[in-house]
């Protein structure tokens, strides 16, 4: 183990050491925290795509026992305090995560060069899945699992009446919270 690894520990140890949640739950709080301070900001450049660091995290516990929430808001306050980081929804149809991203689009300097790059980031926190995510609602699952892909690319809706949807670059991370009765409710075998 190194030093640095051994020191961050520490520190992550020194910083969480009063709250209830399992190490896990800290662990993935902070995944989700570095995330979304990063945005798309950070990729790896895979040449016929890009990774980006976003996560769609879910932690699963009893409730009122392991502190879920209460993890989650540790790592969510800290990127209250990141500038630019815009958080989405807790609760939403797919209309309002959609209208959510459009009204994130911000351009962002990449490079050394001035390049700049259009992006539409948010970091969803939810306490509840179910308040986020309706299993029975496919077109809300369907639009959730398509915007997931980060890609470099314009997230088109085109409907009938007004109200068309154009997202550059959408970029979606969320950390929620459930307990196993909700998933085995709304998820069977």
């Amino acid at each position: 183990m190194t030093r640095e690894y051994k020191n961050w520990l520490e520190g992550y140890y020194q910083y969480t050491r009063h709250s209830e949640s399992p190490d896990l739950f800290h662990f993935w709080t902070g995944v989700s925290t570095i995330a979304g301070a990063l945005r798309r900001q950070v990729w790896i450049d895979e040449r016929f795509f890009q990774l980006t660091p976003n996560f769609y995290i879910i932690m699963v516990g009893p409730a009122g026992i392991v502190a879920k929430s209460t993890s989650s808001r540790i790592g969510m306050k800290l990127l209250e305090k990141v500038d630019g980081v815009i958080f989405g929804p807790k609760s939403m149809t797919w209309q309002g995560l959609t209208l959510a991203l459009e009204e994130a689009q911000t351009m962002i300097p990449i490079g050394n060069g001035g390049d700049m790059l259009n992006m539409a980031a948010i970091t969803c926190s939810v306490s509840e899945l179910g308040t986020f995510l309706r299993p029975s609602d496919r077109e809300l699952v369907d639009v959730i699992v398509d915007l997931w892909d980060g890609q470099l690319e314009t997230w088109k809706r085109k409907l009938k009446g007004p109200g068309d949807t154009n997202i550059e670059n959408p970029w979606i991370n969320v950390i929620a919270c459930t307990t196993p009765s909700w998933l085995q409710d709304n998820y069977p075998e």
